[in-house]
């Protein structure tokens, strides 16, 4: 993924985490942080996700096609 695709999906999710947004948009997720170790000196997030709230749609891509 190059850094303009990840800056993307970062500002994207962010707008989604916003309190305004629109309902058919949010997903419910839980968030565990764990803090650095000794060795690391990272701090780990992990987003646990309600599956119950996604959805998805069929559609068509040119890559999709068998032409």
């Amino acid at each position: 993924m190059h850094k303009e695709d990840t800056d993307a999906v970062a500002e994207n999710f962010s707008r989604l985490l916003e309190l305004d947004a629109p309902s058919a948009t949010q997903i419910v997720f839980q968030a565990q942080v764990q803090p650095p170790s000794e060795k690391s000196k990272k701090v780990v997030v992990t987003f646990h996700i309600d599956p119950r709230t996604l959805a998805f749609e069929q559609k068509t891509a040119a890559w999709n096609s068998r032409d």
